[in-house]
Formats: C-alpha cells, sequence, structure tokens
C-alpha cells in the first residue's frame, strides 16, 4: 500500500499565512482522507481509507508536531472516510 502523510501548519492570527510545522508532513496510512482534532486539543486521528486504519497522534502543545501514538495505526473497517471524537464525560 502507498504510505500518506498529514501536513501540519501554524496560523498567523493576523494574516492567515500557513508556515509548516518543524518535522511536517508526519507519516500517515494509505490514503489518508480526514483529520479530527480532540476537543482538548492534546490529540489527532487520520482515517486511512487505503489501509482500513486510523493513525493516532498526539499533539506537542508548544510545537504543534504530531507524535504517533504506541500501537498507531489502529485497525478499522474497510474505508474508513472520517473519525470523531468527543470530550471526556466529567
Amino acid at each position: 500500500a502507498n504510505s500518506a502523510s498529514v501536513s501540519g501548519y501554524t496560523i498567523n492570527a493576523i494574516t492567515g499565512a500557513l508556515t509548516p510545522i518543524s518535522g511536517s508532513p508526519f507519516a500517515a496510512g494509505a490514503t489518508s482522507s480526514s483529520v479530527v482534532v480532540h476537543p482538548a486539543g492534546k490529540f489527532a486521528y487520520v482515517a486511512n481509507i487505503g489501509s482500513a486504519s486510523v493513525s493516532g497522534y498526539t499533539i506537542n502543545a508548544a510545537t504543534g508536531a504530531l507524535t504517533p501514538i504506541s500501537g498507531s495505526p489502529f485497525a478499522a473497517r474497510v474505508g474508513p472516510r472520517s473519525a470523531t471524537t468527543t470530550p471526556r464525560p466529567r
């Protein structure tokens, strides 16, 4: 299977200009289709259609860099097109 990647950027709050995050692009599974960030901003998940998996990452709060979560990518059913997250109940 072909490998894919996820590109990360910082956004200039005044101009809207994008600047690549150090280390970007980050490896992901084949035919990555969508990215979702957990509401707390600590984790990101990528649905990989071509490899029937979901890649999970921690997000470095200072730099925005992505680090694969142990065990990632996680097996999914055939053709995941998107992922979603919810806040943890209190």
